[in-house]
């Protein structure tokens, strides 16, 4: 079932072909956590996807391949961290920019003015919120400026998105070179 998700999305990119190959040969289990919803997990729980329990209207303005990859990542399904995990088509909370779900202040985070075409889109392991434009990029909040700042393009996010995952990696090793005080 993995298998035709993914080819529900005719990209050409030499990653994503190689996550085909690799989905295919790989054995898959679905795995049903009542807390936490459904995985496809591989059977050496070294890559997983999110498999939602029901259909998410995905916006038009989202390009086909974030449905695709959701919840994409290497490691366990319970760490936090799915590719495009944090996306429920709904803007970001201009008080909750840093983490989401609790108010920035709270942990001593700057408030940051934010567009009304900003959406959460995804996490690192320890919780930080990343977001994602209708322009196409992948907004990394910034406490030291106060202000949001351009990570990558949504594409060349989701590029590196894939290779880390078939490294066995975490999203976020292709941005170390950035020293983000946030992928910490």
């Amino acid at each position: 079932m993995l298998i035709n998700r993914l080819r529900t999305c005719d990209l050409e990119w030499p990653e994503y072909q190689a996550l085909m190959d690799h989905v295919a040969k790989t054995t898959w289990q679905l795995v049903k956590d009542e807390n936490l919803g459904n995985y496809y997990v591989s059977k050496d729980e070294r890559l997983c996807f999110a498999a939602p329990a029901q259909p998410f209207t995905w916006p038009d303005w989202r390009p086909t391949y974030v449905r695709t990859l959701f919840g994409m990542k290497a490691g366990h399904y319970e760490m936090a961290g799915g590719y495009a995990d944090r996306f429920d088509g709904q803007q970001s909370d201009p008080l909750m920019v840093f983490t989401g779900g609790v108010e920035d202040e709270l942990f001593g985070y700057p408030p940051i003015e934010i567009s009304c075409n900003l959406y959460p889109f995804q996490s690192n392991i320890n919780g930080a919120l990343f977001h994602v434009s209708r322009e196409g990029n992948v907004m990394d909040p910034d406490a030291s400026t106060g202000a949001l700042s351009v990570l990558d393009s949504v594409e060349q996010f989701s590029r590196n998105a894939i290779v880390q995952a078939l490294k066995g990696n975490d999203w976020f090793c292709a941005y170390r070179h950035l020293n983000l005080v946030i992928l910490d």
